[in-house]
């Protein structure tokens, strides 16, 4: 049994030149897997960028998350889902998910799913150098995404994903004027409201729900950007505007 190991019999040298061939067969392999960008990150900068526009609704004294809002820079004003708050015209909310302040409704459109919330004095206010974010017009399947939300009551969660379908229509109970982009990995419990973004920091929507027989799928839709915007803009006193 000299110069065999306990490998079936087979030759030291012929195992040896079989792993080599197996190493060769696999850099190609290798090779894409490390000029891939993979898994799907966004740089430090855009994230603490992107981070600030993110807020967090809270049920009665605020401790407990129930949903997530987008601030809308230099207004004191946050957009949200109108089923986070349901028939309330008041709520809490926090920037920084420790401190909570009292906020009511000044906005609603049940179609969209969409409030707008009013902060009162004593909330600090976004940073000077917050803007409304530039829009992402031309999604596209495939497109990687980020959201921060209040994912399962915890502020500020980071959330990846990408755009499956860039104009879902005809779904159950929708006009069929109305329609989501459809999105996979970014929507769950506590992710409604929260802004979406693309890797460069630009805006596509909010989550609204998810979509689906469960609420853990990550099968989810945002409303679009540009719809929100539209709205926002034929407000009688637009929080979207002098926000540019």
């Amino acid at each position: 049994m000299r110069g065999y190991l306990e490998t079936g019999r087979t030759p030291v040298v012929l195992l040896s030149f079989r792993l080599f061939i197996g190493a060769l067969a696999l850099l190609p392999l290798t090779f894409c897997v490390r000029t891939r960008l993979l898994p799907v990150t966004i740089a430090a900068d855009t994230a603490q960028r992107l981070i600030d526009y993110s807020v967090a609704i809270g049920y009665g004294a605020g401790t407990e998350l129930r949903g997530t809002g987008m601030l809308i820079p230099k207004k004191g004003m946050i957009l949200t889902n109108e089923h986070i708050l349901g028939a309330d015209t008041r709520c809490k909310i926090s920037l920084d998910g420790i401190q909570f302040y009292d906020a009511f409704v000044t906005a609603r459109h049940s179609d969209l799913d969409l409030s707008v919330l009013k902060i009162e004095t004593g909330a600090s206010a976004p940073p000077p150098s917050m803007q409304w974010p530039e829009i992402h017009e031309q999604v596209r399947p495939g497109l990687p995404v980020v959201a921060f939300g209040s994912a399962f009551g915890l502020h500020q969660t980071y959330m990846q994903g990408f755009v499956s379908h860039p104009e879902r229509r005809g779904l159950r109970g929708q006009p069929d004027s109305t329609y989501y982009i459809q999105m996979q990995g970014i929507t769950y419990p506590g992710m409604s409201g929260a802004p979406v973004f693309d890797l460069e920091g630009q805006w596509l929507g909010i989550n609204r729900a998810a979509y689906g027989y469960s609420t853990t799928t990550g099968t989810g839709l945002v409303i679009p950007a540009r719809i929100i915007v539209d709205w926002l803009d034929s407000l009688p006193l637009s929080p979207s505007h002098d926000a540019q």
